[in-house]
């Protein structure tokens, strides 16, 4: 069972060396083929825009709907308001016979005036109900609706289609060869040498 005992392990070093750095090259025709299938990429992306404008319309045709859907909204709310305000006002109720008050019910100071509606003013015409505030409100907003949908409509009118944007030379695909060839650091001089 025994055995004899085994060697020391012989450790072997290499001889020491000079690093060396070196810098990975990706050949020109990478950059030209990148550059075609950029220009292939955007073509195709612009013949899908076009396809769109002609199914959706243009951005300035689809802000012209909505401007023109705002304008609808604005009409039918003003044409839903009432024509007038409601009688608020205390109504008697039909009796068999007339309820008359006590002297101290109803008192009035000097100044005041009655009157049929229980307002009245020092000109003798009647102030704005909240109607009428809510009706001028209404009436401003179909207003403006309005030109912003005739602005919208007219500039759907005079802008044209916008363009794809097509890369035709990008600066990566035109660069001087000289560039992409593999370069040997060279730690005497501290610069990059061509290899």
């Amino acid at each position: 069972m025994g055995g004899s005992k085994p060697s020391a392990p012989t450790v072997i070093m290499p001889a020491e060396t000079k690093p060396q750095q070196f810098q990975s090259v990706i050949p020109e025709k990478s950059f030209k083929d990148l550059a075609e299938q950029m220009n292939r990429i955007e073509t195709e992306t612009g013949k899908l825009q076009e396809q769109r404008y002609d199914e959706v319309g243009t951005p300035a045709e689809m802000g012209a709907r909505t401007k023109g859907t705002n304008f609808k909204a604005a009409a039918a709310y003003l044409a839903s308001l009432p024509s007038a305000m409601p009688d608020t006002s205390f109504q008697s109720t039909p009796r068999p016979f007339d309820i008359t008050s006590t002297p101290g019910t109803f008192n009035q100071t000097v100044g005041q005036a009655g009157s049929k509606t229980g307002i009245s003013t020092a000109s003798g015409t009647k102030p704005k109900s909240q109607l009428d505030y809510v009706k001028d409100a209404a009436k401003q907003n179909l207003d403006n609706a309005k030109q912003e949908y005739l602005d919208a409509v007219q500039l759907a009118k005079t802008k044209p289609r916008p363009k794809a944007t097509i890369t035709k030379n990008p600066s990566f695909a035109t660069q001087d060869p000289m560039d992409l060839l593999p370069r040997r650091y060279n730690p005497d001089t501290g610069a990059m040498d061509i290899v």
